[in-house]
């Protein structure tokens, strides 16, 4: 729904040069239109919530600036093995922190999300900051060509993993993510929700699978689940198996956050001589 704090639009993806195609042309059974919706038992509005590219980055602010003020602290306090401590960047702290408390405070006052208008029959996005608040057309039902799940392969060092999102893909070709990127296991939930949407939207829905993303060639061509094979190296998502099992909570980020910004704090008024 990447906010402002993401931009509403996703460019379409290109082809990775790495991968290897294993779909043929044709039809594709994965690609069909699910029967109609009773829109007398539907809520008017319907709301689809994911991380934009702008609350990713306010935390990201959060996380660098907590990052830059222990290291200040660090740098001031603490001699290095060829120099001595430099108490001067402490004055610098507070700054760090101010910055780090605005960052986080934009973004518990920011709240982004799509919305499907069952009444209006439009997909719409919601931007919210503090106060200021607007709701802008996306795309009328009549303009979404698809709505389904497609993976993103990534690569880094020599890894390879997928994850998958959900997106709406419309008559020009257009991809709008309705999702936030997940691991393989939630492939069948996201297809889940999926469905639902496209039910709503009255559009063709477009399953997804393993090592699979949806391409759009044209009108002519329409939409294509392309399947890619299964890549050789070991996956960054298998490596990292036991680290993905571990949840953390928004709350806990936020709660370490604070732990962080208050020891810094307090290091900072003990270690600052009186005036």
């Amino acid at each position: 729904m990447n906010d402002n704090k993401r931009s509403a639009f996703s460019k379409q993806q290109r082809q990775d040069p790495d991968e290897i195609i294993l779909a043929s042309p044709g039809p594709d059974e994965r690609i069909y239109k699910p029967g109609a919706a009773d829109t007398s038992s539907l809520p008017g509005k319907i709301k689809v919530d994911l991380s934009t590219a702008l609350e990713s980055s306010l935390l990201t602010a959060v996380g660098v600036a907590a990052f830059i003020a222990f290291f200040l602290y660090i740098l001031g306090t603490f001699p290095g093995k060829k120099s001595p401590p430099n108490p001067a960047l402490l004055k610098y702290i507070p700054m760090v922190i101010g910055f780090m408390a605005a960052a986080l405070a934009c973004w518990f006052g920011t709240d982004n999300y799509y919305i499907i208008s069952v009444s209006k029959r439009k997909l719409l996005y919601h931007f919210k900051i503090f106060f200021m608040v607007k709701i802008t057309p996306v795309a009328d039902f009549e303009e979404i060509n698809a709505i389904g799940v497609t993976g993103v392969r990534h690569t880094h060092k020599g890894n390879v993993w997928w994850t998958y999102k959900i997106c709406a893909v419309k008559n020009n070709g257009d991809f709008i993510d309705l999702s936030d990127e997940a691991g393989p296991k939630k492939i069948d939930e996201l297809n889940r929700k999926a469905k639902g949407m496209a039910v709503v939207a009255e559009c063709l829905f477009a399953e997804g699978g393993v090592h699979s993303k949806l391409s759009f060639a044209g009108r002519k061509s329409g939409l294509q689940v392309i399947y890619c094979e299964a890549d050789g190296q070991a996956s960054f998502a298998d490596s990292m198996k036991e680290l993905r099992q571990i949840k953390l909570s928004l709350t806990f980020f936020v709660v370490v956050i604070v732990i962080i910004t208050s020891f810094c704090i307090m290091m900072y008024v003990l270690l600052t001589p009186p005036m």
